[in-house]
């Protein structure tokens, strides 16, 4: 009989390390379950791989680009640029309307800035490099140009620096516009946008400590906002960094074609009061940038670039070791204690851990400019989440292997007190089975001799299985034992007196089936009395299938039962078949039910059923290949009681009541 496991069975230790890791600590018990050497050689392996992580900054990069790259485009889509930003592109249409080829000859420059002054613009970004003087006019378009950014006063140019490597050193090298340009214009910096190694713009440079010089966005901000907050502290290579805070809400800074202004369709005053940024933005010049957002021009990275910096946007990107030890520690705490607190759930505890560390990064990220990085936090995470929960797993594994060696010795001692599997009286023989679905099982079966003529067969159904019900089987046993050789029998006041203990042991919270089968075997009467079992089968020697019993209640669940005796007339060649409802609910992969109708038509096909090993092991080797291989999940008990096809008539008590049956022919079967 399968249910749930009541209060005080075995299953109740397993069960307690499971759920909460209770007191004593979960330290304590990996030390009492693993022992303190093998705990500290889990230690140091779990110590030994953060460390590797935090040794080697590369591990990890992959991950802490895509995490960048997710929040900065999140970001991005609730970020407004800045209302004050506009760019002047040098476009397809703009090339294409021109009569001279790219590069410009400087007077062209010299009337596009005429031309975007006349608008009425703040300031000017010239996002153009003008490295050589001009020789093939005497320098005139030169001295126009110069004479221009004179005139405006708000023009600042762009310069470039080159980084590289060298078995030696860090070279720099800075490419500037001419000094007839740098003298006439408002102001000159760098621009110098920051290439990963998988090729995105992520980050730039605001300053250059080494070099003594900043960048032009840095350059234009100050020159636009006297509160503006001191750049970024420079790293080890005197580099201070910012990563871009793009911005798309409402859509990108606006962008007008330049041909718009040589053409002059562009009004005067249309631009006062803003900052334009001026750059080549054709795909055919070849200035652009594969970023977090997509492929984008030079001046609209620009313009992001100052936009970060203008709106308070800037975030930097520590990854000193020290960092990363931190961020592995504060990932083992919160992970190993989330992990924990997850109880029965520990992988949705763990993945609720991760969401709610990537959400703190985040938080970090955007809200407090700091880009921390996020590989050593999650693997920090995971380690110490999956090592809790595989120390909890091997915590129960060593429980549930020390409760089996517990249920193998009750097991052990419970098949010790069942009766040998064959009994024979003078005409009279039975044979019984028991197969326990676990080491210790709930069913039991007995045969016990009731003086000198009589003989007590039995089976017992406690409900669930494993030690608690084998307790409790083993109970009945030696409740049963003192009936042994004793005369003047009653079975109704026996098992009565059976039903109070049950009751008063438990308080109606364990259950026990069963039927009990009184032979005389002086008369051959037989009487059967059955307490909330599965009817027991009477196999006829032609094959018929009768089914005997009366309902009653189980044992222990009531302080008073109601029992009723059933007498039954067992002819030559018949047998009683006593089993548990193990038998009968077996189910297949299907989830198909063995059920009564085929349980019957095993036992008619073999009929007369002869008690015996072999007959038995048939039977449940049907049983077992019905089930397809599926695990039983009940203990099943089989019982059979024949009468040999040698001896006098049976005697029926006078006014015995009628026996309800069932039949079926072995042709039906």
């Amino acid at each position: 009989m399968t249910t749930q496991p009541q209060e005080g069975e075995g299953t109740t230790g397993q069960a307690r390390v499971a759920t909460g890791l209770e007191a004593p600590s979960f330290l304590k018990q990996l030390e009492e379950g693993l022992g303190r050497k093998r705990l500290g050689w889990w230690g140091l392996g779990l110590a030994g791989l953060l460390l590797v992580v935090v040794s080697l900054p590369w591990l990890g990069e992959d991950i802490d680009r895509v995490a960048i790259d997710t929040a900065v485009r999140m970001a991005a889509a609730g970020r407004a640029p800045h209302p004050d930003l506009v760019i002047v592109g040098i476009d397809t249409e703009t090339l294409a309307a021109v009569p001279e080829r790219w590069p410009w000859p400087r007077e062209r420059y010299a009337r596009l800035l005429e031309a975007i002054g006349a608008a009425g613009p703040r300031l000017i970004v010239f996002d153009v490099l003008l490295q050589q003087l001009e020789s093939a006019d005497g320098g005139a378009g030169d001295q126009e140009l110069a004479a221009t950014l004179r005139r405006l006063g708000h023009v600042h140019l762009i310069s470039l620096i080159e980084q590289r490597s060298t078995e030696v050193e860090l070279q720099k090298r800075h490419f500037r516009s001419a000094p007839l340009f740098r003298e006439a214009a408002a102001g000159e910096g760098f621009v110098w946008a920051w290439v990963d190694g998988d090729g995105l713009v992520r980050s730039f440079v605001v300053r250059d400590e080494h070099l003594g010089r900043a960048s032009c966005v840095l350059n234009v901000a100050q020159r636009l906002r006297a509160d503006l907050p001191p750049p970024p502290p420079a790293d080890a290579e005197g580099l201070s960094h910012s990563l871009i805070a793009f911005a798309r809400r409402g859509g990108e800074t606006p962008t007008w074609s330049a041909l718009d202004f040589l053409e002059g369709r562009v009004p005067a005053g249309a631009l006062a009061g803003r900052v334009v940024l001026v750059g080549a933005t054709a795909p055919i010049l070849h200035d652009f940038h594969r970023t977090a957002i997509g492929l984008i021009a030079g001046p609209r990275l620009l313009a992001a670039t100052l936009d970060t910096l203008l709106q308070d946007r800037v975030a930097t990107r520590p990854s000193g070791r020290g960092w990363r030890l931190l961020l592995v520690v504060l990932g083992c705490l919160g992970g190993g204690w989330l992990t924990r607190r997850g109880g029965r759930r520990p992988w949705a505890a763990l993945g609720l851990g991760l969401a709610i560390a990537l959400a703190g990064w985040a938080a970090m990220f955007l809200g407090a400019g700091l880009c921390l990085p996020v590989f050593p936090l999650l693997i920090g995470w995971l380690v110490a989440g999956l090592a809790v929960i595989a120390l909890t797993r091997l915590l129960e594994l060593l429980a549930w292997q020390t409760l089996q060696a517990e249920a193998s010795a009750a097991g052990l001692v419970q098949r010790q007190l069942f009766p040998p599997s064959a009994w024979e009286g003078q005409e009279f023989m039975s044979y019984g089975r028991c197969v326990p679905c676990s080491a210790a099982g709930g069913d039991y079966f007995d045969v016990v001799k009731l003086g000198e003529q009589d003989t007590l067969f039995l089976v017992c159904d406690v409900a669930g299985h494993g030690i608690g019900a084998a307790m409790v089987a083993s109970m009945l046993k030696s409740a049963l034992a003192s009936l042994e050789d004793q005369a003047g029998f009653s079975l109704e006041s026996a098992v009565t007196r059976l039903n109070g203990l049950l009751f008063r042991l438990f308080r109606g919270k364990k259950m026990v089936t069963g039927v009990f089968c009184r032979l005389e075997e002086a008369t051959r009467r037989v009487t059967l009395l059955s307490a909330g079992h599965v009817k027991s089968l009477l196999v006829k020697a032609d094959g018929q299938v009768e089914e005997i019993g009366a309902p009653a209640y189980p044992l222990g669940v009531r302080p008073v039962a109601r029992l009723k005796m059933v007498p039954l007339a067992l002819e030559p060649g018949d047998t009683l078949v006593m089993y548990t409802d193990g038998l009968v609910e077996t189910v297949d992969w299907y989830n198909e039910v063995l059920g009564y109708s085929r349980f019957k038509a095993m036992l008619a096909r073999r009929a007369p059923l002869v008690p015996g090993p072999d007959v038995v092991e048939q039977i449940l080797d049907e049983v077992r290949q019905f089930a397809k291989g599926r695990p039983a999940a009940d203990d099943m008990t089989i019982l059979l009681v024949h009468r040999r096809q040698v001896g006098r008539p049976v005697v029926l008590q006078e006014g015995s009541p009628p026996v309800e049956i069932v039949r079926i022919s072995r042709s039906e079967s």
